[in-house]
């Protein structure tokens, strides 16, 4: 499959939070309320430059909501730290939030949180926008996700595990955003196949497998195969396994014929750190300690690290040294630049989808 060149639009980031928030109510019937809190998590991601933006809206990543036989979010069990969520089909988005804003509260008044979700059928997006907003709080967040057959356990073509993200929020000083850790298991994003296939593109090698178990770089393959873990081996194997175990089963969410039973997890914890008996104070202090050293650490003479288009590292020598760096800091940067402009790049096949949609309300 020949390279294609990935063509983009530039649009007013105001522009397209319009267009999202206006789609999301005109087109799949949320309220203005669940509508700015989708938009706010699609567009999070867009602008870091994630697969999980604005490209769900158009390939059914974020679904209808049906007000004839919509039911709310149920609370099936509670304590003073803990719940579980029953999503009852409403969207992945929503559910999350709720727990998310449930489990800052309950670390607020008692030290830490674990709530639970289950009953739901769609995508999170961008799981770093919750344990954002739990460091944002002053608090620790770690947030894991389970999701249907996508991935491939190490050894095998066969999909078993979903791409079981998970993300860390740790908070910093008052001068600095926190590190925010997000990451899929596998080698590369289901929504990023998907728009790989919008836009005519390949996808980067050793990343999927066709449904025969052979290495393909064509989406549409990849899309009825499966994708292969992080890194290739058993050590992100046994991550996702982690994932699956955690956010799918503690938390009552369907393992097996996931697609069919439409009944996926998540987990979300929030950690105060006065509950190990010192304040947040002394906590970000030492984080702030750590950072200096990640980030004056010596470089590789001569060498570099460099990324490749699925996520991965290899080491290069020769050329610019560029030494060590934080989750989520290119992002960031990214996010900062888009917000500064107010300016946005789009993938044009998804850009014309949603101008399409927009026009014909």
């Amino acid at each position: 499959m020949p390279p294609t060149r990935k063509e983009e639009v530039e649009m007013d980031l105001s522009e397209l939070e319009a267009v999202t928030q206006r789609l999301l109510q005109q087109s799949l019937n949320y309220n203005e309320e669940e509508a700015a809190i989708i938009t706010r998590v699609l567009l999070y991601a867009q602008m870091r430059g994630n697969s999980q933006g604005v490209i769900k809206l158009v390939t059914g990543g974020v679904p209808a909501s049906d007000a004839s036989t919509h039911t709310d979010i149920e609370v099936e069990h509670e304590t003073k730290v803990s719940a579980r969520l029953h999503g009852h089909g409403t969207a992945g988005m929503l559910v999350l939030h709720r727990a998310t804003s449930m489990a800052i509260q309950k670390a607020r008044e008692h030290g830490l949180s674990i709530v639970a979700t289950h009953g739901t059928s769609s995508g999170t997006g961008a799981i770093g926008f919750y344990a954002r907003s739990v460091a944002d709080n002053g608090l620790v967040g770690i947030i894991l996700s389970q999701s249907p057959e996508l991935m491939a356990p190490h050894g095998s073509y066969e999909p078993i595990f979903g791409t079981n993200p998970f993300a860390f929020g740790i908070p910093r000083d008052d001068t600095s955003t926190p590190i925010v850790l997000d990451m899929a298991t596998s080698a590369y994003a289901w929504y990023a196949l998907k728009e790989a296939r919008a836009a005519g593109q390949p996808i980067p090698p050793d990343v999927a497998y066709d449904a025969e178990g052979h290495p393909t770089r064509d989406p549409s393959a990849a899309l009825s195969g499966a994708l292969r873990v992080f890194d290739r081996s058993h050590k992100g194997s046994h991550i996702a396994l982690m994932v699956e175990l955690l956010a799918g089963g503690l938390t009552g969410a369907d393992v097996e014929e996931k697609w069919q039973r439409e009944n996926w997890g998540n987990l979300v914890v929030a950690i105060d750190p006065e509950v190990l008996g010192q304040g947040l104070a002394q906590f970000t202090a030492k984080v702030e300690a750590v950072v200096r050293r990640v980030e004056g650490a010596k470089p590789l003479s001569g060498a570099t690290v460099q990324e490749r288009g699925d996520g991965s590292a290899q080491l290069r020598t020769g050329g610019d040294v560029r030494g060590p760096s934080l989750p989520g800091s290119r992002s960031e940067a990214e996010a900062a630049t888009v917000a500064g402009r107010g300016r946005i790049r789009v993938e044009r096949s998804v850009y014309e989808n949603l101008m399409k949609e927009v026009a014909s309300f």
